[in-house]
């Protein structure tokens, strides 16, 4: 509980390399042959893993992946992350999600679905962050309008203590933002 007070920085840019971060596509070995980063997808794999497997191993509190599905859920609704799952036709597994009455896997979901999994299982993976600074570059990009003002408000609880700095050009992040008290406005760029 000791590491739970130190708290680190966490850096989520906005790029085009989100499909490789979470689903692992065209990833392969890094330089000279090292490890490469785990994926959303190799995370989400090992604690569905782990909820099978090492049930009761928290000592009742609620699992991690439970936590990544209340989050997912929360922002996402009336979208649902199932967790990870097999099924006769998929024996690899797959993160899965659904939508009214359709189930599907993370490798066709939607770029929002895909951003948010990713900010909720790094934020919560291996263990909650804590007491850190998570700096996002134009969150809104990708998402749902109403995802916005609902991943706006989900981000604190994510966690404990953490300070979130957060760069956009949406509006709406804006004005919540500034009703918060928040709000830092930098100004207009200049030629």
């Amino acid at each position: 509980s000791l590491l739970d007070d130190i708290g680190g920085p966490m850096l989520f840019p906005q790029d085009r390399n989100l499909k490789t971060r979470v689903t692992g596509t065209n990833m392969g070995k890094g330089e000279a042959g090292e490890e490469r980063e785990k994926t959303v997808w190799d995370i989400l794999k090992f604690l569905g893993q782990l909820a099978v497997d090492g049930a009761g191993m928290l000592g009742g509190m609620e699992t991690w992946e439970e936590r990544i599905k209340e989050q997912f859920n929360r922002i996402c609704s009336p979208k649902v992350y199932l967790g990870f799952l097999y099924h006769p036709n998929d024996p690899q597994g797959s993160p899965y999600f659904r939508d009214g009455a359709s189930t599907y896997p993370l490798s066709v979901a939607s770029s929002g679905e895909q951003v948010i999994l990713e900010y909720i299982t790094r934020m919560t993976y291996p263990g909650p962050m804590n007491h850190g600074l998570v700096l996002i570059d134009e969150p809104e990009v990708h998402l749902h309008p109403g995802w916005v003002r609902q991943l706006y408000h989900a981000l604190p609880s994510i966690g404990r203590g953490n300070q979130f700095i957060l760069t956009t050009h949406s509006a709406e992040m804006r004005e919540l933002a500034v009703q918060d008290g928040v709000h830092i406005d930098l100004g207009d760029l200049q030629k």
